[in-house]
């Protein structure tokens, strides 16, 4: 019996394998209205973007479009991480993948900005990772997204309504979040706290109390760093690798005009 259970399992891995490859290639049939299928054996969801959504089961016979059954496919959809492509962050060369950029979509989702573009202001890669190179391409631009890189291959960044300016003052950004990349929720404003962001000539981004400051060519000085839970609730999580406090030096910055 117990062979017979390590052979199911095996067999269930496999066809787990094959359900990922398939919607890793059938992404892209969602923007063409094609339906993509997810599921093995006896039921099976597909999906179109204008037709809707059905579950079939072993043989094609349908079996439920009622808002009950429509919910439950949401939900299993919602397990599989599958989520429509948005083009958003496109351009990025931190967010590479689509786990990635979708993750910083729901981050928006999660505190009710449902609909949003974006426009890149500022690579440091090819601006220059110098605070004079940010404050050129990024100041009086109103609400930006910072996306950050790590040489250590951490993603953090953060969010702000306000737009950055070289005037050596803080800024409330009540609606203001940080994020770390592999965590699915924003870490908002602590309420009663009025440091959301500073802004200086002497450095580039930076959130809070130091909940995440990046200093002038990040990427030769390790001095950048993290601070956690000075002007944002993290809830226990940290936003570099467990480390409350934490220095580090940057590969990449991206800083996104949103609108």
């Amino acid at each position: 019996m117990k062979r017979l259970d390590e052979h199911k399992l095996a067999f269930e891995q496999i066809q787990d394998k094959k359900i990922a490859d398939c919607i890793s290639q059938q992404r892209a049939n969602i923007k063409d209205d094609i339906p993509i299928k997810v599921g093995a054996g006896a039921m099976q969801v597909s999906i179109s973007s204008s037709v809707g959504t059905s579950v079939s089961q072993k043989g094609g016979k349908q079996i439920g479009s009622s808002p009950k059954d429509i919910a439950s496919i949401q939900q299993q959809v919602q397990a599989l991480s599958i989520s429509p492509p948005t083009g958003l962050f496109a351009d990025s060369f931190i967010l590479i993948d689509d786990a990635k950029r979708s993750t910083m979509v729901g981050y928006f989702a999660k505190i009710g900005k449902q609909k949003f573009t974006v426009s890149l202001l500022y690579r440091a890669t090819r601006d220059g990772f110098g605070q004079g190179d940010f404050h050129r391409t990024c100041d009086n631009q109103g609400p930006t997204i910072t996306i950050i890189q790590t040489t250590t291959d951490h993603v953090i960044g953060g969010y702000t309504s306000e737009h950055w300016d070289s005037s050596s003052g803080w800024k409330r950004s009540l609606d203001g979040w940080l994020f770390t990349i592999t965590h699915p929720h924003p870490f908002t404003r602590k309420k009663g706290v009025e440091l959301g962001i500073k802004c200086g000539c002497g450095y580039g981004a930076w959130f809070g109390n130091v909940d995440l400051g990046i200093l002038d060519n990040s990427n030769r000085d390790s001095g950048s760093e993290v601070h956690g839970g000075s002007s944002y609730e993290y809830g226990g999580v940290n936003l570099l690798d467990g480390k409350g406090y934490a220095w580090f030096t940057t590969k990449e910055i991206e800083v996104y005009q949103v609108i």
